[in-house]
């Protein structure tokens, strides 16, 4: 006989199956996936003023102020993007303003509307049609 004061044992157990749905979430979050090649993100409202350094590939789409260095990764400099740094790396990509020099193993590219400011020594250089470079 059930009692509001005693609890009842003959209340059914939910099954495993169940249970393990039970402690799910109903909305699950999507979980957060890395940038395109697993790089690193900075995004348009962050600044970071000093060293950034590293081995996996960088979108840069905000300000730097401190020399960048990635060995043999990939520097990406989006449209919206305001750096002022040398760069070392493997290649550097200018969609946006780069002020400094560039060191890269293999390429460096400056697309239209990049503008780049300072030395260049890499194996490629690639300067298109309405993009600004001045440097040597």
């Amino acid at each position: 006989m059930w009692s509001p004061s005693r609890p009842n044992n003959n209340s059914p157990q939910p099954s495993p199956q169940e249970s393990s749905n039970a402690s799910a979430p109903r909305n699950p979050v999507p979980s957060v996936q890395p940038y395109k090649d697993g790089g690193t993100y900075i995004g348009k409202s962050i600044v970071i003023k000093g060293e950034v350094s590293g081995d996996e590939p960088i979108q840069i789409d905000g300000r730097v102020e401190g020399p960048i260095s990635l060995r043999e990764g990939r520097v990406n400099i989006g449209r919206e993007a305001a750096v002022t740094s040398s760069v070392r790396a493997g290649e550097v990509i200018v969609r946006g303003t780069l002020e400094g020099n560039v060191t890269a193993t293999d390429r460096v590219e400056v697309h239209t509307g990049g503008s780049l400011t300072g030395d260049v020594t890499a194996g490629r250089v690639t300067v298109e049609l309405g993009a600004f470079f001045h440097g040597k």
